[in-house]
Parts: C-alpha cells; structure tokens; sequence
C-alpha cells in the first residue's frame, strides 16, 4: 500500500483539556479519510503568549484509536488554526479495544472534569448518592479519570454497559468506545453537545433525573431515549 501524502499544513488542537486534545485527533482523522493524506497535528498549543506541550497527552490519544494512518504527530507548531463552525460536526472513529453488547455489571464514571469544575456535582453528598444507587441497582461503579492511563481508562469502558459521567474528557473518549453515554449536565448550555457531536449520549440535568432514566436502563430503552440513535453500532 502506497504512503499517504503528508498535509501541506501542520494544525493544532483547540485546546490543552482531555476533551479539546481528543475533539481535534478526531476532526483530523476525518480530515485525512476525506482527503487520503496524513494530517500532520502540532504537538504544541499556542494561546496567546503561552504555549504548552501537549505530546504526551497526544501520542496516549492516538495509541488507543484503531485507525492512526491518517493522523501524524509532530514537534514543529501549527501553521494554521484550529477549524471551526460546522466543521466540528465529526464522527468518532473507533477505539481499540471498543465497546460491544455485553452482559457486565460494571458501569463506568467520571464525576470530577478537570476544567469547567462548574460541571461537577454541588456536593460530595450528591455524588455519592448517585454511586450508592448505581450500587443498589446491581451494578458496580467504577471511577475513571487521572489515577488510570488512557488505555486502561479504554479497557475499563470497553468492558461496562455503560458510561455515566459530567461534560469532560472522559466523557468524550466514551463517545469513541461507542458505549451507551448518560451525560449530566448541571445546568451547561447543551448547545455544544447536540449540535457538535456526532454520537449518541443520553442528557440529564442533574443526578435525579439520571437515576430516574437509568432505573429503566436496557439497550432498547437507551436506543428510544438518546440523541443521535443512528450513530448506535
């Protein structure tokens, strides 16, 4: 199979965040499908006067997603600017390993988003509510987020039936294992989760209204709830 052509441009993602880092690989590995080239992606975010690396966070995303041909990282700064617009309405290519059907007890979370700590639960009291009724459910919560890498993070995800999580980076990583996603927004402009993200998720506002949909959970019920059904592998 012939090398695919390098692109005459070097991009940047749109932010330093988990979340930001994993939007951009993705619109990338879009890009280079489209195109048949490899995206070159800076490895460095420049904001302003400050700029950051962001290396290490990039080559743990890449790794764990199944087609990485069409993206290449680079040590040299971005040539253009981050894209915008419509243009973020992207399809998430696929983690390896990535999620099936399975008949697990675990459910995965993340209720404590690094950025934006808005979005976390008011209390530790709220929180634990929600894992102590997941628990009398029959399931068994398990917490995601920096105590883990990014591909045990994967493994974990892969393995439950299904996510639930605050608006974060893991949240967005869920979108590429293709699991069934509950969202809890606490009161976030939902805007940018319906408009801009082509996957399917379930929006609550608040751990109340979670537990209330996912007392009903099943694979049927989640299809007949979620945005965006269709992207449902």
């Amino acid at each position: 199979m012939a090398e695919l052509e390098l692109s005459d441009k070097i991009y940047r993602v749109c932010g330093q965040g988990l979340g930001d880092c994993i939007g951009g690989v993705m619109i990338y590995l879009n890009w280079g499908l489209e195109q048949q080239k490899r995206i070159r992606i800076s490895t460095w975010y420049r904001r302003s006067n400050r700029i950051r690396n962001c290396k290490s966070k990039l080559n743990e995303i890449v790794s764990v997603i199944k087609e990485q041909k069409y993206v290449m990282l680079t040590d040299e700064e971005a040539t253009s600017k981050y894209p915008r617009g419509n243009e973020l309405k992207i399809r998430y290519f696929s983690t390896d390993p990535c999620w099936c059907k399975n008949s697990s007890k675990n459910i995965t979370y993340q209720f404590d988003g690094k950025s934006h700590k808005e979005k976390n639960f008011p209390s530790k009291e709220d929180e634990l509510h929600v894992i102590n009724s997941i628990k009398e459910m029959g399931f068994n919560p398990i917490r995601l987020g920096f105590n883990l890498s990014l591909k045990k993070c994967v493994e974990q995800i892969s393995n439950s039936q299904a996510f639930v999580g605050v608006p974060s980076g893991m949240a967005v990583l869920s979108w590429a294992t293709k699991i069934p996603v509950f969202i809890i927004t606490h009161g976030l402009d939902q805007t940018w989760l319906e408009q801009h993200k082509a996957s399917h998720f379930v929006l609550a506002k608040d751990g109340k209204e979670f537990l209330d949909m996912f007392s009903k959970y099943n694979l049927p019920f989640y299809k007949s709830i979620c945005i965006n059904p269709e992207y449902i592998e």
